[in-house]
């Protein structure tokens, strides 16, 4: 099988099944913000900050290593799987004994034992990272759809039966524990990977200088992601972190997800064809394109109808993140477009680039947040996120163009058709909202669905060749299933 095709097979699946516990998710949250209240998710985000900061270190780079590499020994993936579990055991002890620390800092004596609980997810997820790092390298993405679909069903589940007998905070860490034991159980049935062990030292030292640099840069990426809620709840508290979460999190829905998968297939597929730019080059292309086609449009309708989406969905109780929305998804666009071209740099081996970009970007967070903050409120926090997300995605852009020897203005032009049908869409949504009263979920519904209709068949009147090139891209990729 062509390699394209492979890796649009492993896309298709990779999407189908993040798409599916996505929505397991997105159902899963909106019943539980109907259930909890605002200061229960500000608590949670409090609880996940300290976890998900060393969770960046549980693999030191470990599974990005694995995929990078064009061939892997048994012993190198042996010295990557015990490697992956000292680090994960580690993280795990550091969070055990700040956890109280944390929670003198933030004034909430009782989430100490709750970040304990909820970190030992770290030590579970160490287990299955090489396995699954295995099964992406190959792009064999079928395999995976059960553990990364089902668990999310488990997390929904108990964290919703357990917030119904009033456990609060405690069932959205009990949910997440569940999920983890269920990801490791069914990575290890699906995978035939199996650990000896062996412990070879240069590949161990090959891998950790590889990995420093992905570290650095995950690291970087958390403290935009994640500082910024840190240091939303110490500023503004629990119950506006709660609302910055509900909007963050809807923000980055499509977007996010849509350039994590798309990063992922890249990256594998990219590694394979490393040292041939020419075919980089060409495929980036392609896939920037179809990326574009699916965010921008999700991201002006998700801003044009946030009130809508937040009162029918999370109730009234939520309105005061409809504004954060509308900005978050400002930045989202920002990111998303950045974020495509990091497949290209880590494949390239141009992770060191990466870093300094981000660097710069939080130096434009760190020297905006606090005084944006004092001059707009909450809002604010949004505003720099937004002006660090466009001045990154400018630079990454920048590199890519350099590294691929891209023409910025030829592409701009070639992808013009795309904001253009957005922008007929989002008119076309303003007028329907002048006409009707979006009262219920059938009538957002509804006002999506024409949305899509007007956008699909703009594109038919910008630009007919989009249509053409996706049929034959569908009937060349049908003969090789």
């Amino acid at each position: 099988m062509a390699l394209r095709y492979k890796a649009a097979k492993g896309f298709l699946w990779h999407f189908g099944a993040t798409s599916a516990w996505k929505i397991i998710d997105f159902i899963t949250s909106i019943i539980l913000a109907r259930l909890l209240i605002p200061e229960d998710f500000g608590v949670m985000a409090i609880c996940y900050l300290v976890p998900y900061f060393l969770f960046i270190f549980s693999n030191f780079g470990m599974s990005s290593y694995i995929i990078q590499k064009k061939n892997n020994n048994k012993d190198e993936l042996d010295t990557a799987f015990f490697l992956s579990i000292f680090f994960g055991l580690i993280m795990y002890l550091i969070i055990y004994l700040i956890s109280p620390l944390i929670s003198n800092f933030y004034g909430l004596p009782q989430i100490t034992w709750m970040i304990r609980i909820l970190s030992l997810s770290l030590i579970i997820s160490s287990f299955d990272k090489i396995p699954f790092a295995i099964k992406e390298k190959n792009l064999d993405y079928k395999s995976l759809v059960y553990p990364r679909v089902l668990p999310w069903i488990v997390y929904l589940i108990i964290s919703v039966g357990l917030t119904l007998l009033n456990y609060r905070v405690w069932s959205l860490i009990i949910g997440y524990l569940s999920m983890s034991v269920s990801k490791f159980i069914l990575i290890w049935i699906v995978s035939d990977y199996r650990p000896n062990f062996n412990f070879n030292k240069e590949y161990a030292k090959e891998s950790l200088l590889f990995g420093k640099d992905i570290v650095l840069y995950a690291l970087l990426t958390f403290f935009i992601l994640y500082g910024v809620e840190g240091y939303v709840g110490k500023i503004f508290g629990t119950v506006s972190l709660g609302y910055f979460t509900i909007a963050n999190k809807f923000s980055t829905l499509m977007s996010k997800n849509i350039t994590r998968i798309l990063n992922r297939i890249m990256f594998s597929t990219f590694s394979t064809i490393q040292d041939n730019l020419k075919q980089i080059k060409e495929s980036f292309i392609k896939v920037f394109e179809y990326a574009c086609l699916l965010i921008i449009p999700a991201l002006l309708g998700i801003f044009i109808l946030s009130p809508e989406i937040i009162t029918i969905l999370y109730t009234n109780k939520w309105m005061e993140a409809i504004p954060l929305l509308r900005l978050l998804v400002i930045s989202g666009i920002a990111m998303s477009i950045g974020n495509l071209t990091n497949s290209v740099l880590l494949a390239t081996k141009k992770q060191n680039i990466l870093s300094k970009i981000k660097i710069f970007q939080i130096i434009i967070l760190i020297s905006t947040i606090h005084p944006f903050s004092k001059i707009f409120g909450l809002k604010g926090v949004a505003y720099s996120l937004i002006l660090s997300f466009i001045v990154k995605s400018i630079f990454d852009f920048y590199a890519t163009t350099k590294i691929l020897d891209l023409e910025l203005l030829r592409m701009i032009k070639d992808l013009s058709y795309i904001p253009l049908s957005s922008l007929l869409m989002g008119v076309s949504i303003l007028v329907l909202k002048i006409y009707i009263n979006i009262s219920n979920i059938f009538l957002l519904g509804f006002t999506m669905i024409f949305g899509l209709m007007i956008y699909v068949i703009s594109l038919y009147v910008v630009n007919k060749s989009i249509f053409r090139r996706i049929i034959k891209f569908y009937f060349n990729f049908k003969k090789t299933l």
